[in-house]
């Protein structure tokens, strides 16, 4: 009966994450959308599996997901590692789902990992500014 209970409890707990994965994800495309309407990104989600360091050895088990906004000069790659609830943002010049690759790229400060609403800013106003995002020249399909 106590195991049953337990195995409910942590289930639910599963679930509850797994709710909070669902609005990470929402949250992310949205605040991030324009890209996806205004410069012909594309959007993709994976699992990554266990988390892995930049020289592939074991960080941390998973799953870790990936939240990719892409197109073809630059990805933004949005690593979320469920069980600690730990978010991590890079930026790569393609869209690869191999966390090596990901974590070889350009680092986003932990502080926008976090405050997706200010990176979200940085990059709009980098583009309208600059035409790039974290130095990857890129142009509207609007233009």
């Amino acid at each position: 009966m106590l195991f049953k209970l337990l195995m409910g409890c942590n289930m639910f707990k599963w679930l509850f994450r797994k709710s909070d994965t669902d609005k990470n994800e929402e949250m992310i495309k949205s605040l991030l959308s324009f890209l996806l309407t205004d410069y012909g990104f594309q959007y993709i989600k994976k699992d990554l599996g266990n988390a892995i360091d930049k020289n592939g050895k074991f960080f941390f088990y998973g799953p870790l997901y990936t939240y990719s906004i892409y197109n073809e000069n630059v990805c933004i790659n949005v690593l979320y590692l469920v069980q600690r609830q730990d978010f991590e943002i890079f930026i790569t010049d393609t869209y690869k789902p191999n966390q090596i690759y990901i974590r070889n790229g350009t680092s986003v400060s932990d502080y926008l990992a976090y405050h997706f609403e200010e990176f979200a800013e940085e990059i709009k106003s980098n583009l309208i500014v600059k035409g790039e995002v974290y130095g990857r020249l890129l142009k509207s399909e609007k233009q």
